[in-house]
Order: structure tokens, then sequence, then C-alpha cells
């Protein structure tokens, strides 16, 4: 019988939450640092608090350790043996230093306390100062901090050369991960706008959405991984993305046109848009809704309707799009909100039933703010399928529990060989829909390894048996997994 390892991936000196935020402002400090580097001459007067804020945050770094290094490895940073966490607060200064580090092929930079501000800004002018065209860029960086008396900074060259190409599937992940975070990034945009009476237009957004449509039809196995990105500091964005991913995706295999799923799309992005005007002591609250906070946060649908008529340049699309805000909590019976007088003669639109899916998946297996835990995704598929033919159209329904797969991605499962895997595909075929692509992230014992694929269907052949299956589902949260580091 498969005995449930004893695990926590949250081993101190593996997870160590004091370096993740730590790691988390490095990156953010040494990328405004470095960019202001590349415009301004080291002794300018713009560069003298940046720097300094980076000493801060080494200097906290060095209180613990004599050494802190900044390095990277495949498609991510690591303080030391940390992996730097991306999400949406690091995701600019992140993409940066990665481009940055590849482009002139640096493995780290290491800082050796003490770092002072004067030193800092050497190795900025120094860093940006190299053309990434130089035939080998860590050795003149290196050549130029020692010339300026700057040793407490080194810098080590790309153990994997830059000229290797990609593997495809990681070269999609970088794709997706960029149009997840620019999308976010536009939808606070116009929130913002919104929120300060902007006039604002529908077609960056379409872009945004245009843009997740093109990696979806190329694989989507990408998009839906990063659906498990929950944040509740930043919960509102991340749930009007991934409930369009998923209205995308359905709509992808309800066979919809790519103009079509462009409209689909805008109009699932826009679906919590009322939120907005709903006081922030309410959405942020910490505790349980009073019924007053239930009755102001139901006003939300209608309240996305008015927001969507002050968009430049009323059409089709902001129609639909502000259709699908009224009607995606109506529910399939129209026992929903908001209360209709004519109930049986409610005829919901076809995007409305497809975003009412989406929404409910997401925000059950989303931490809120009064929602600290969330349902397992294979626990959410089973209460909606207990709502189906009041909550949400039985036939939609059956085709989005296909879609997302019996073992949702982000789902952890404890294999017969007694490893613990996430799943991260699903498997198409139907025979095998028991037997999706995981990601093993431990030994038989219970012991963290770096993460490696294994397809469920593969047969070993010697004994003609499948190498590995499924034993049983586990509680992602009980193990203390942070399933961005998998799938970021």
């Amino acid at each position: 019988m498969v005995q449930i390892p004893s695990f926590q991936i949250a081993a101190p000196q593996v997870y160590n939450e004091h370096v993740l935020a730590l790691g988390k402002d490095l990156v953010i400090r040494l990328q405004i640092l470095l960019k202001l580097c590349g415009i301004h001459e080291r002794n300018n007067v713009a560069l003298v608090r940046p720097s300094e804020r980076l000493v801060e945050t080494l200097s906290i770094f060095h209180r613990t350790a004599a050494e802190v290094a900044l390095r990277l490895s495949r498609d991510f940073l690591y303080i030391d043996e940390v992996r730097v966490r991306y999400d949406i607060e690091t995701a600019t200064s992140y993409n940066y230093l990665l481009e940055e580090m590849q482009r002139r092929r640096i493995g780290a930079v290491s800082f050796k306390g003490p770092v002072d501000a004067v030193t800092a800004r050497t190795f900025g002018a120094v860093f940006t100062g190299i053309e990434t065209t130089h035939p080998d860029p860590v050795y003149e960086i290196q050549k130029r901090l020692v010339a300026g008396n700057c040793f407490s900074v080194s810098v080590e060259a790309y153990d994997e050369p830059p000229e290797q190409p990609l593997d495809t599937i990681m070269d999609e992940r970088k794709r997706a991960k960029r149009t997840y975070f620019r999308a976010i990034s536009s939808l606070k945009g116009i929130v913002h706008a919104l929120k300060e009476g902007q006039a604002v237009e529908i077609r960056r957004v379409k872009r945004s959405v245009q843009s997740i449509i093109d990696v979806m039809l190329r694989e989507e196995f990408s998009l839906l991984g990063l659906t498990t990105l929950k944040d509740y500091d930043e919960y509102l964005y991340i749930h009007c993305i991934n409930v369009s991913i998923f209205a995308l995706t359905l709509g992808k295999r309800l066979g919809l046109p790519k103009s079509h799923l462009t409209n689909l799309g805008v109009s699932s992005v826009f679906h919590d848009i009322g939120k907005v005007e709903i006081p922030h002591e309410i959405i942020d609250k910490p505790t349980e809704f009073t019924e007053e906070d239930w009755r102001q946060v139901k006003e939300h649908p209608s309240l996305g309707v008015k927001i969507l008529s002050r968009i430049r340049g009323l059409n089709d699309l902001t129609m639909v799009s502000m259709v699908v805000s009224f009607e995606h909590h109506l529910r399939h019976d129209s026992r929903g909100y908001p209360s209709l007088r004519s109930r049986p003669e409610w005829d919901m639109h076809f995007f409305s039933r497809i975003v009412a899916l989406a929404d409910q998946y997401d925000a059950m297996t989303s931490s809120r703010v009064y929602q600290r835990v969330p349902f397992s995704p294979d626990k959410a598929l089973s209460v909606m399928a207990e709502r189906s033919g009041t909550h949400f159209e039985p036939a939609l329904l059956k085709v989005f529990v296909n879609m997302v797969g019996i073992y949702p991605i982000g789902t952890l499962l404890l294999l017969d060989t007694n490893e613990l895997a996430l799943v991260f595909d699903t498997n198409p075929t139907p025979a095998n829909a028991n037997r999706p692509r995981v990601l093993v992230i431990t030994d038989t014992s219970g012991n963290q390894i770096e993460a490696r694929t294994a397809d469920l269907t593969e047969i070993d052949p010697r004994t003609g048996r499948h190498k590995r299956s499924v034993a049983k589902v586990l509680d992602v949260h009980k193990y203390n997994i942070n399933l961005a580091e998998y799938f970021i």
C-alpha cells in the first residue's frame, strides 16, 4: 500500500520566506539602478537614492552571509539556491534582469559585503556600458570593475551557451508568461483610468486578448498553467485574466472562430469590472461578509454595465461586454443576481454562460482576503458538478470538465511510486484522461528534487505496465507548495 510521504516543500534552507522577500527587493532595486545607469552618468544625482536603496537590501543580506549571489539558471533567477518568485510585483524587473544577463552571457552577479553606494553605481555603469555584441562581455565587465576599484562585486559566465536553442516548450512558456503579465498590466492601466474618470478605449484590452489567443492556438497548457497563480493582493486583475484564459480555452474547444474568441476574451476580462466601484473596506475585508456587505457586492454586475457605458466609442463589442458583466451571476435557472422580474423568459447570452463557468472555477480555486484556503481543483469541479442544471448549463459544464481534466493543472498527486507530482498538462485522449503529464517534485522518500516531467501513459518495457499511476489526490496547500514556483 502506498504511504503518503512526510514532506514539506518549505524546508527552511530551500524556501526561506525571509530570503524570498529580500530577493524580490534585490531584483527590483537592482533593475531600477541598472535602468537608470543606462540613461545617466554614474555621478548623476538621479542615481544616488536608487544606489542607496540597493545597498540597504544588500546590507540586510550581509548580516548573515559574507556574500550574496544573484544567479541565472535556465529561465529563472536565484538568490544563491533560493528561486526568486516571479509575480506581478517583480515581473518587469525580473524580465529585464533575465534578458540583460542573458544578452551579456552572465550567469551570476556576486556582492561581497560591505557594498557602498559608490560601488553600486560603478557596477551599474560598467554593466550597462558593455555592448552586448562584445566577444567576451563577462571578462570585460570583470576587468573594468577591477580597474574601477570595485572589488566587492564580481560576475561569472553563464554555464549554458546562449546560442544553444531553447527547448520549444520553454520558449512557449516564456511567450505565455510575457503575454499573461502584459495583459494584467494593461487591465490595471484601464482600471486606474476608469477610477480617475478618464476616457478609455477597448482596443488596449482587445490587443492583449488577441495575444493570449495567439499563444493559446499554438499550445494552451502554458497559459492554463499560469492560471494557477493566485494572489489575493492582486486578486481582481489576476482573476479577470484567468477567467479570460479559461473562457477562451473553452471557446476554442467549442470551435468558435477567432473573431468570436476575441469578443469572448474581451467580455470575460471585463466581467468583474463593476467591483472597482465597491468600497475597498468591503473588497479587502479579512472577515466574513455581513448581509449589507453582500448586498453591495451583488451590485457589481450592474455597476459593471455603467462603467462599460463610459468607454469611448460604444460598439457591438462594448455592448456584449456589458451583457456579460450583467449576466455572469444570473445562473442557468435565473435565480442568481441581479434579481429578475421575468425569470422564465430570460435567455442568457452564450458568452455569459461560458464566463459563469470560468468565473466560478477560478474563484473557488483562489485565495481571497476572506477565503485564504481555496478549494482544490478536483473539489471545485465536484461542487460545480452538483450545481449542473441550476447554476450552469449542463452541456457546457461537461465540456468544461473535460477541458480542465479529471486532474486539473496544478493538482497535487501522490503516485504509486510514492513520488509527489503536480499536473501540468491534461491528456487529450479520453481513454487516458486519468493519466496526465506531470512534474515530479519529490523522490520516493519525499525529498524535494528539481522538477522533472513525466507522462503517466509511459509503459515500462520490462514489465509491460505503466511506470507511474495516480494513487491519491492530495491538498497542495497542506504541503505548503507554491504553485507559482513551478508554473511561472
